[in-house]
C-alpha cells in the first residue's frame, strides 16, 4: 500500500516537474475516484489551517466544482471530452503535490499573522506556489488539448479567476 502511494505521488510529482503529462496516467474512473478522495481530504486539511470548518468546506467544494466544470467545458470546446478522466486525475494529483509544499507556507503565514510578524517571505513562497500551480495546469492543458503552452497558460488563468470571483461573491470582504 505504501509503495503504491509513493508511486502515485511520484507520478504526480513528475507532472508537476513537467516530465510527464496527463496522457501518462491510466484512464480509470476508479483511479480518479481514489485521487479525488485523497485530493479532497488534503484540500480540506489545508484549508482548515486558516479557515473555520464551514468556510473550509465551502472553499473546497467551490474549488472542486470550478476545476471539474471548467475542465469539462474546455475539453468539450476543443472536442476532446474523452480526455476528461486523465486530465482531471492529473489536475487533482498535481494539486495534492503542490498542497504538500503549501502546508508549511500556510502555517508560516498564519503564524506571522497571529504574531504580528512580517509576512513577506511567506507571501513570496505563496506567490511562487500560485505561479507553479498555474504553470502545471497550463502544462496539463497543453497536453490534454493538444495545443500550445501559451494557450494552456491562458486557459489555466480561468480557474483562479472564476474561483476567486465566486469566493468573493459568497464571502464578501466588506
Amino acid at each position: 500500500m505504501i509503495n503504491s502511494l509513493k508511486t502515485l505521488f511520484n507520478s504526480f510529482l513528475e507532472i508537476c516537474l513537467f516530465q510527464r503529462g496527463p496522457q501518462d496516467l491510466p484512464t480509470s474512473g476508479f483511479f480518479l475516484g481514489i485521487v479525488f478522495v485523497i485530493s479532497l481530504s488534503v484540500a480540506l486539511l489545508l484549508n482548515l489551517i486558516n479557515l473555520s470548518f464551514q468556510h473550509a468546506v465551502v472553499a473546497v467544494i467551490l474549488n472542486f466544482a470550478v476545476v471539474i466544470i471548467i475542465t469539462q467545458l474546455i475539453l468539450r470546446l476543443y472536442n476532446k471530452p474523452m480526455r476528461f478522466v486523465q486530465t482531471l486525475t492529473a489536475q487533482l494529483g498535481a494539486g495534492i503535490v503542490i498542497s504538500v509544499f503549501a502546508v508549511p507556507v500556510v502555517v508560516m503565514l498564519v503564524y506571522a499573522e497571529k504574531h504580528d510578524v512580517s509576512m513577506t517571505t511567506g507571501s513570496l513562497f505563496w506567490l511562487g506556489l500560485f505561479i507553479w500551480e498555474i504553470a502545471v495546469t497550463a502544462h496539463i492543458l497543453r497536453h490534454a488539448l493538444s495545443t500550445t503552452l501559451l494557450q494552456g497558460f491562458l486557459i489555466s488563468i480561468l480557474y483562479p479567476l472564476v474561483y476567486f470571483q465566486l469566493i468573493d461573491f459568497i464571502f464578501p470582504t466588506s
